[in-house]
C-alpha cells in the first residue's frame, strides 16, 4: 500500500484523480516487474521461498518440535535459551535471510515457554 501511495504522489500531473490510480498501479507495476527481472533479486526470493518451504516441511513432519524440545531439556532458564540461539544462530549463518528462517521457528516454542518475550528472540 505503501508503494503505491509513493507512486501516486510521484504521479500527479493534473486534477484526475482516476488517471492518477491509474498511472500509480501501471507504474507500481512496471517496477514490480523490473526488479522481478534483475536475477539478484529473484534468486534472493526464491531462495527464501525454497528455505521456508523446507522450514514448513521440516516443521510439519515434527522436526523443529524436536528440536526444540532437545533444547528445552537444557535450556532451562532464560538466559540459557538466549545463549542456545545465538549458539545456532552462529551454527546455521550461511546466508542472513535463512538464518532468521531457520532458527526462528526452531526457538521460538522454547522462548515461549520460558516466557521471553518476541522482540528478545529477534534480536
Amino acid at each position: 500500500m505503501g508503494v503505491f501511495v509513493g507512486e501516486f504522489t510521484v504521479s500527479v500531473n493534473d486534477l484526475n484523480i482516476v488517471s492518477f490510480a491509474v498511472n500509480a498501479f501501471l507504474a507500481m507495476g512496471s517496477q514490480i516487474i523490473s526488479c522481478m527481472a534483475d536475477p539478484w533479486n529473484a534468486g534472493i526470493i526464491l531462495q527464501c521461498l525454497l528455505i521456508g518451504g523446507i522450514i514448513q516441511l521440516v516443521t510439519k513432519m515434527g522436526g523443529a518440535k524436536a528440536l526444540a524440545d532437545a533444547f528445552a531439556k537444557r535450556a532451562d532458564t532464560p538466559r540459557k535459551a538466549h545463549l542456545f540461539t545465538e549458539l545456532l544462530g552462529l551454527c546455521v549463518f550461511f546466508d542472513d535471510y535463512s538464518n532468521s528462517l531457520i532458527v526462528g521457528p526452531i526457538i521460538r516454542p522454547v522462548m515461549d515457554k520460558l516466557h521471553v518475550s518476541r522482540e528478545k528472540l529477534a534480536l
